[in-house]
């Protein structure tokens, strides 16, 4: 690993590598970070009720998924829950829990094991990448929905979202699996509680710039296109609609309507232009809720996201010309600690925003939460009936 980047800059390439490796584990932030044990400790378990929360909220967004009619738009939302509960699972809890019996027992190594640290760094890694894959999907199916609504009926179909989301996991593999094809295995970073793996311990320097720019610059630069040229066209066709139904509807006032009503069978075609008006327009303000939710996904991602961007910019213009931006210790300490924070948050704001957004998600959540409730109810019920008999026939014997 480079232990400096530039001329005495703080920030080491592990973290730029592990930053464009994927893996964002939270918790220790370095083996000389100021502050207690206490303080780390309770940063590490912040992290691990986040890491519970994530999956938890996760696990129900992928319970509603499966309850409701699978669209192409479900199998993206669906992969990026999957996504976000792999992060969760294999990356933020173990690591949160790594930091505590580190710091607890003063240990060095991963407390589940060289083979687990494997699973764990190769899983975060896929579920990183996979992230930012799903995100794009979700913007590029909504962009498509808007642009041409009859060509993405027919080919905007589950099948070929499947296809496109397994693909996506397969590259995502691939690329964790790199050291593994070169003999290399994951390593176990105390500075950060993730085990993940460095371009420098695997390549040389001509060889690593290239799988940088091929397998991450590259990857990363696309998906940010995308991300910020679909949302600000699809905010363009939104007001220009918008504008074209706010003059259709100040056309069909003043002496036409009076002019419509003077027979019973003008009544009638206004009625039946009524109610096909009245369908436009709530096709339009479907379409205007999935499009601004599709627009707070993306928002939360690039912004969680900003920082894991910056770094990848830096240490690729480190391997480029040798030199990045210089910090102190203090401002190192914060860029990687928001770093950290951010990547992990986005997991969690996700399904929130989908849960709380979607009218959909939204009527399966109550549902599910009535049968809970019913459930709980029920096997109240059997319990206290079963004591009941219990007790009747303790007293007659």
């Amino acid at each position: 690993m480079n232990d400096t980047l530039g001329n005495g800059s703080m920030i080491r390439g592990e973290l730029l590598n592990m930053a464009g490796n994927g893996t964002t584990a939270p918790a220790d932030i370095t083996a000389t970070t100021p502050g207690t044990t206490a303080f780390h400790t309770t940063i590490a378990v912040f992290y691990l009720f986040l890491s519970i929360y994530i999956v938890g909220i996760n696990l129900v967004e992928l319970i509603i998924i499966s309850r409701i009619k699978i669209t192409s738009s479900t199998v993206f939302i669906g992969s990026l829950a999957a996504a976000d509960l792999v992060t969760g699972l294999f990356l933020i809890l173990p690591s949160s829990i790594a930091v505590i019996v580190n710091r607890t027992l003063a240990t060095e190594t991963f407390f589940l094991g060289a083979i687990a640290c494997d699973i764990s760094g190769l899983l975060s890694n896929t579920a990183m990448l996979a992230t930012l894959f799903s995100v794009a999907w979700i913007t590029v199916n909504r962009w498509f929905a808007l642009m041409t609504p009859l060509l993405y009926r027919n080919c905007s179909t589950a099948k070929n979202a499947y296809w496109l989301v397994g693909v996506a996991w397969a590259v995502c593999t691939l690329r964790s699996l790199v050291p593994f094809f070169f003999g290399q295995r994951y390593t176990y970073f105390k500075s950060t509680g993730g085990c993940s793996y460095g371009t420098s311990d695997i390549f040389r320097e001509d060889q690593e710039l290239l799988y940088y720019v091929l397998l991450i610059v590259v990857p990363f630069a696309f998906c940010l296109i995308l991300l910020v040229f679909c949302p600000l066209h699809m905010t363009l066709l939104l007001s220009r609609r918008q504008a074209q139904g706010t003059i259709k509807k100040r056309d069909t006032k003043g002496p036409f309507r009076r002019l419509a009503n003077s027979t019973s069978s003008q009544n009638h075609s206004v009625s039946s232009a009524g109610l096909a008006r009245n369908k436009s327009l709530k096709t339009r303000q479907a379409e205007k809720d999935a499009t601004l939710t599709t627009l707070l996904v993306v928002c939360s991602f690039v912004i969680c996201y900003s920082v894991h961007y910056f770094l990848i910019v830096n240490y690729t213009v480190y391997l480029v010309t040798g030199h990045s931006t210089e910090f102190s210790d203090t401002q190192f300490y914060a860029v990687e600690a928001c770093w950290l924070l951010l990547t992990n948050l986005n997991s969690a704001l996700n399904p929130v925003i989908y849960l709380f957004r979607n009218t959909t998600f939204k009527h399966e959540l109550f549902n599910l939460k009535s049968n809970l409730l019913k459930y709980s109810h029920h096997e109240s019920v059997s319990h206290h009936v079963m004591r009941d008999k219990q007790t009747s026939s303790f007293s007659y014997q």
